[in-house]
């Protein structure tokens, strides 16, 4: 899809004010900055030394490791945000990549690129998770990565053929779901099969708080992301202790989304932004009784939206 953006280390200006003043007036708008649900860059966070996970998406990885888009290149991308991973004082309980893991529609190569750049992680010993998205494709993925020690894939059910995991992380449960339709193609959609399976492992464990891990945004309004999206909410919404849906695909940073209580969060690419003012990065999930924290570190450090913690209250 034809973007247009600039690199995110230039100076940037959009509709006649700073990124810093767009975070504010984004921030403000939301009601964050009057209510206290939000610490500036450098503060403290309330769970620091706490239990953390990485949400990670959008990746585009490509076999040859020059290539770019846009004029980012993806590999040394993902290359800088395993780097700030691995700088963390504590590390994740985990790292969560939320599909797209390839360029464009899933070559083998891209999964083998993809493996030597998350090796860092796994050689430490930290588990990394992963779903798919609409530029992956399922078998090329299943045969490169199906094997391997690297990957922790959890209890994973296979659902239509499906890519699903459920987990248990930092006191939390992560069910992660699989939107893939076919490669380079969307809207994705989750499927009866897949939906029924939701529902019933939710009904059989109640108490523990739930995540539900999707690569497309849940979006009423259209079919162009997710296209059964009242399916999903459908099997979820009942279940209380369903928390929020993480979701990449549009490549923006918004944590503060919710659907009837339900918490929407909306993790950035690390790959590259489909506009300008949005942060490349990864995002910090440190979880807190009765909800959670969120830190975008951002790839460039001068974004106005990098080291902003937000506080997530959970229904």
């Amino acid at each position: 899809m034809p973007f247009s953006m600039i690199p995110t280390n230039a100076s940037v200006a959009y509709q006649g004010y700073s990124r810093r003043s767009w975070l504010k007036r984004s921030l403000s708008a939301l009601g964050l900055m009057a209510a206290g649900q939000f610490r500036p860059p450098g503060t403290q966070a309330a769970a620091q030394g706490q239990s953390w996970i990485a949400f990670v998406s959008d990746t585009h990885i490509a076999a040859d490791p020059s290539k770019t888009n846009h004029n980012l290149n993806m590999t040394e991308n993902l290359k800088k945000t395993v780097r700030q991973i691995l700088a963390e004082a504590i590390p994740p309980k985990a790292v969560l990549i939320d599909g797209d893991l390839a360029l464009a529609d899933g070559q083998k190569g891209d999964y083998v690129q993809l493996m030597k750049l998350l090796a860092p992680l796994s050689s430490v010993g930290i588990p990394i998770h992963l779903a798919l998205g609409n530029h992956d494709n399922r078998e090329n993925f299943r045969e490169i990565l199906g094997d391997s020690d690297l990957i922790k894939s959890g209890r994973v059910t296979a659902i239509e053929n499906h890519h699903t995991s459920d987990l248990t992380i930092a006191g939390l449960r992560f069910l992660i779901l699989d939107s893939l339709q076919r490669p380079n193609f969307t809207p994705g959609a989750i499927g009866a099969d897949q939906a029924q399976w939701l529902a019933q492992t939710l009904s059989n464990q109640t108490d523990t708080p739930t995540i539900v891990y999707v690569h497309h945004n849940p979006d009423l309004k259209t079919d162009k992301a997710l296209s059964d999206t009242k399916r999903l909410y459908d099997a979820i919404l009942p279940s209380l202790q369903v928390k929020a849906v993480v979701f990449g695909h549009t490549h923006v940073w918004n944590p503060q989304g919710q659907h009837e209580g339900l918490k929407l969060i909306n993790i950035p690419a690390v790959g590259y932004p489909h506009n300008p003012v949005q942060p490349i990065g990864w995002t910090k999930f440190v979880p807190i009784q009765g909800g959670a924290e969120v830190t975008l570190s951002s790839l460039d450090p001068k974004h106005a939206a990098h080291g902003v913690t937000q506080l997530l209250n959970w229904r």
